[in-house]
């Protein structure tokens, strides 16, 4: 674990971001196969009535509130609980991407576990980001909303959906 947070405290903030981009995607595809191969539901199609919702909530308010919410202040205060244990670090990522993690737990059994690994990846550069002095919340929010973006994207043109702009 030293050594891997060690090469991401000496990336630059654009690849720590690019990495929290895409790395969490790139997860999600074998997490799919996964589940394909056993066959798990993948839980309820969200539906949106309105373009300025669909944009608004799960690209720009969602990643804000989630990464302050179920991230960066269950990070704070993990950080101090566990400080004296030995696995005070893993335990702390652990924790927090659960947490992270039961809030998507109505996107069903695969959404529960793309967002443990996402949390997971993400907690992690929020932790190597703070530590850099950068600003973790800002950095964290944006690779959550891109991912978000991202994970749109190939949901709407994999299932075809249209949206109606109201």
């Amino acid at each position: 674990m030293r050594k891997l947070y060690s090469y991401c405290y000496k990336l630059s903030v654009l690849k720590i971001v690019l990495i929290g981009m895409f790395l969490p995607k790139i997860l999600n595809l074998f997490l799919v196969a996964i589940f394909e191969l056993f066959n798990i539901s993948r839980g309820a199609p969200v539906i949106t009535k309105s373009l300025l919702w669909f944009i608004m909530v799960p690209m720009i308010l969602a990643p804000l509130v989630e990464t302050l919410v179920y991230q960066y202040l269950p990070l704070r205060i993990c950080q101090k609980w566990f400080r004296r244990y030995k696995y005070s670090f893993c335990i702390t990522i652990v924790l927090v991407s659960i947490v992270f993690a039961s809030r998507h737990a109505h996107m069903g059994i695969i959404g529960i576990c793309n967002s443990l690994l996402a949390g997971i990846v993400w907690c992690f550069l929020c932790f190597v980001l703070m530590r850099k002095k950068r600003n973790p919340i800002l950095y964290t929010t944006i690779m959550h909303a891109c991912s978000n973006a991202i994970a749109i994207s190939i949901s709407i043109i994999l299932s075809g959906i249209t949206i109606h702009v109201e």
